[in-house]
């Protein structure tokens, strides 16, 4: 009798530190925004656009479009609630909607980079986006970082249309190209030819905006080559040509002389083989490097 005693009160021991455990571990800490405090920040220049949502307690969420790429999103924070692991992202019915479904999406690495930890690729920060218009919830949830709980981390729709047109008004006036986009360039020739096709002036259309509403841009460094056809001197007085056609189109295009170094170089440094036509096509080129103070 004693031993079954003894055996009935470890047993209830045990189902009550199982269940603590099971609460412990169930529990939820939960980032949201009450609808009167919904707001979004929008912070612009001709190279970026932030669309930040403040969450108390947590830091923003925050859609990023940088000129020349595609939309982002990604969570800001000095301290990260998220387990270095998985965290998944559903888009959710805030609680005067519940009635609709959640929808998972997709699951995104936790990385522990300055303040973005959670970044969403363009595809599924696009869909966030357009779920927030029709007046649903983004939610990004994953496990804790030091205690043994859940953490959701909810983007209100609340207000989300009265502050869209700030963002749009932003991304209208992004520069087609960024600077990572037009700092190497490369100008691809016709053979034996020296004058600018509609390719190469598209490319030095963009280099040249972007110079133009870059005060940054400090130095343009511009050198022609050729493939091996034809004689070294040719090749290099073809190089020359090439050269010039492409300063001259610049300085008509309104950039400084002053900031621009120039050099020719003929069939003397390919970059790929001259025995193959692809090769060639390659190696008849002007390239072009933009120089930047640090900000």
């Amino acid at each position: 009798m004693f031993v079954l005693k003894k055996l009935a009160i470890t047993c209830l021991l045990f189902i009550s530190f199982m269940l603590c455990v099971g609460q412990s571990i169930a529990q939820t800490r939960e980032f949201n925004v009450p609808i009167q405090d919904a707001t979004w920040q929008t912070q612009s220049t001709i190279f970026e656009c932030f669309f930040r949502q403040p969450i108390a307690q947590l830091g923003f969420a925050t859609f990023y479009h940088e000129a020349g790429e595609e939309l982002l999103f990604f969570l800001e924070s000095e301290n990260n609630p998220l387990a270095l692991s998985k965290a998944s992202l559903t888009i959710e019915a805030p609680f005067w909607r519940p009635s609709s479904q959640s929808v998972f999406l997709t699951q995104a690495d936790v990385k522990y980079e300055e303040k973005r930890y959670v970044k969403i690729q363009p595809e599924f920060s696009r869909r966030m986006m357009a779920e927030l218009i029709q007046g649903m919830a983004p939610t990004v949830s994953g496990l804790a970082r030091y205690q043994k709980e859940q953490v959701r981390i909810q983007v209100s729709p609340a207000n989300f249309n009265k502050y869209y047109p700030d963002y749009q008004a932003c991304q209208a006036m992004l520069l087609p190209v960024n600077f990572g986009q037009v700092q190497r360039n490369i100008l691809l020739f016709d053979p034996g030819k020296e004058k600018l096709n509609e390719v190469v002036q598209r490319q030095l259309d963009d280099i040249v905006l972007y110079i133009l509403s870059d005060p940054k841009v400090n130095a343009i460094n511009i050198e022609g080559h050729t493939d091996s056809d034809g004689t070294r001197y040719f090749n290099r007085r073809l190089s020359e040509k090439r050269t010039n056609y492409v300063y001259d189109y610049l300085i008509k295009n309104g950039i400084d002389m002053a900031l621009i170094q120039m050099d020719y170089h003929g069939e003397r440094y390919p970059v790929a083989t001259n025995d193959t036509r692809s090769g060639k096509t390659r190696n008849r080129r002007v390239t072009i490097r933009l120089e930047r103070e640090e900000d």
